[in-house]
C-alpha cells in the first residue's frame, strides 16, 4: 500500500518534502487518521477509507481524485485497478475515483529462501480466519479484504510467485 501511495504522489506530480513539508509515515491507519484529527498532518493518503473513523473526519476533508492517467498507469504498471468511492460513502461527499486497494500482495526478493517464502505463504492461507474475524464488522462489499479469503484465490497474483510461495498456494492443506 505504501508503494502505490508513493507512486499515485510522484506520478501526481506532488512533492511534500521538494515543496518544504514533511512526510509521516505510519504502519496503522489508526495513527495516520489521530494525525490529521490533531492537526499534525495537513493530508492524508490511505486505503483503509472504511474504518468507523473516516465517517468522524471525512466531512471535513477535501477528497482529491486521482487522474485518470494516474490510475492507467498504476494498472498497467502494477497491475492494481482503479475503484469508484460512491456518493455518500462519506458524509455530504459525492462520488470520486481513486485506486482499488482492497486485497493486497506480499512482495519479496527473489533471493528469499523458498521454504521461508513457503512459510510465508502458509501463513496468509492457514490463518485467514484471524483475518477474517478483523473484518467481519464491516460490509464485505466495501471492506479491504474479499471474503471468505480463499487460499486458491489467493495465489492467483498480478505477479509471477516466488517459488515457495507457489508450491503452498498449488496445494494448499484442506482446512
Amino acid at each position: 500500500m505504501g508503494l502505490a501511495a508513493h507512486e499515485v504522489l510522484t506520478r501526481s506530480g506532488v512533492d511534500v518534502v521538494g515543496w518544504g513539508g514533511e512526510l509521516l509515515e505510519n504502519e496503522r491507519p489508526f495513527e495516520s487518521l489521530a494525525q490529521v484529527k490533531e492537526g499534525r498532518a495537513n493530508a492524508i493518503v490511505q486505503e483503509a477509507v472504511m474504518l468507523p473513523h473516516w465517517q468522524e473526519i471525512g466531512r471535513d476533508l477535501n477528497i482529491l481524485e486521482i487522474e485518470e492517467d494516474v490510475l492507467t498507469g498504476l494498472y498497467e504498471d502494477f497491475c492494481r485497478p482503479a475503484a469508484t468511492v460512491e456518493d455518500g460513502c462519506f458524509p455530504g461527499r459525492a462520488a470520486f475515483r481513486t485506486l482499488d486497494f482492497s486485497d493486497f500482495l506480499v512482495l519479496t526478493r527473489a533471493d528469499l529462501a523458498n521454504d521461508v517464502a513457503y512459510a510465508v505463504a502458509w501463513i496468509l492461507g492457514e490463518t485467514r480466519h484471524a483475518l477474517e474475524g478483523q473484518c467481519h464488522h464491516l460490509d464485505p462489499e466495501r471492506g479491504p479484504v474479499t471474503r471468505p479469503v480463499d487460499p486458491a484465490a489467493m495465489g492467483r497474483t498480478p505477479i509471477p510467485l516466488h517459488i515457495g510461495a507457489a508450491r503452498y498456494y498449488r496445494a494448499p492443506p484442506a482446512s
